[in-house]
């Protein structure tokens, strides 16, 4: 088993390699598997979507977000606060414009209201990687460690991936695994 700082240098590289158009074409086929899971579970109405950082080549999902806001779903993100290591989930409408903070994080200008994350029915979570068994790897500093420990317990959690999984990666305790993770090839589900 490969140790998570080679896992995460790993990932950045291949997400660097494919290339911007290749990048879209990918972050489009994920929507499309995303839509598809959604339509399946029309009880999922409030859903966090994490907005894409261009400097680490993450999945693009804002035309994801556009999609869930014209389906009438209520819509969130977070914005981080690297003092605390937390993050506030707040909601956002087709009249949000976002701006990049000073770590390329996309951030909505202005907060249409703070929310409480307990509402969330659905997170669609970034990471580098993940394995058969739905444990994810993300960067490593912890937010969203923290934010899904504070969720509900009946709250699906979505991980979003260019890749095929690892087959196993190194778990620790505060670790919250995936529902499922939505790739271009299709939709992996983990019990």
């Amino acid at each position: 088993m490969k140790d998570k700082q080679s896992l995460r240098n790993l990932y950045k590289q291949r997400r660097k390699q494919l290339g911007d158009s290749e990048r879209l074409r990918l972050s489009e086929e994920i929507t499309r598997q995303a839509l598809q899971l959604l339509s399946e579970h029309a009880e999922w109405k409030h859903i966090h979507v994490f907005l894409p950082i261009r400097r680490l080549y993450e999945i693009d999902t804002l035309a994801l977000i556009e999609e869930l806001i014209g389906l009438q779903k209520k819509v969130y993100t977070s914005i981080a606060d690297f003092a605390d290591g937390g993050m506030s989930t707040v909601k956002i409408g087709d009249q949000t414009t976002f701006h990049e903070d000073s770590w390329g994080i996309p951030i909505p200008v202005q907060v249409e209201e703070l929310s409480d994350p307990k509402l969330l029915q659905v997170v669609f979570i970034p990471l580098l990687a993940y394995d058969r068994s739905g444990n994810r790897l993300g960067y490593g500093k912890g937010f969203y460690d923290r934010f899904l420990a504070d969720l509900s317990p009946s709250t699906v959690k979505i991980g979003l991936s260019y890749f095929l999984p690892e087959e196993q990666l190194e778990v620790e305790d505060h670790d919250v695994p995936l529902d499922y993770c939505l790739t271009p090839a299709g939709i992996l589900t983990f019990s």
